[in-house]
């Protein structure tokens, strides 16, 4: 069946994960991305931010 197949998403865009809480910008990441229970600190606010892409 054709219906079943899918095809690899490829990145087309790459945009800016940023803080929460400053809006500094903290990594980049593009539309293929997938995560969740990463944390990074944040410089400018010394805050851990939880990364959900």
């Amino acid at each position: 069946m054709i219906g079943d197949f899918q095809l690899p998403r490829f990145p087309m865009v790459k945009k800016w994960y940023t803080c929460p809480h400053c809006g500094k910008n903290l990594l980049i990441y593009d539309n293929t991305a997938k995560c969740c229970g990463i944390y990074i600190r944040c410089r400018q606010c010394k805050r851990t931010v939880e990364v959900r892409i």
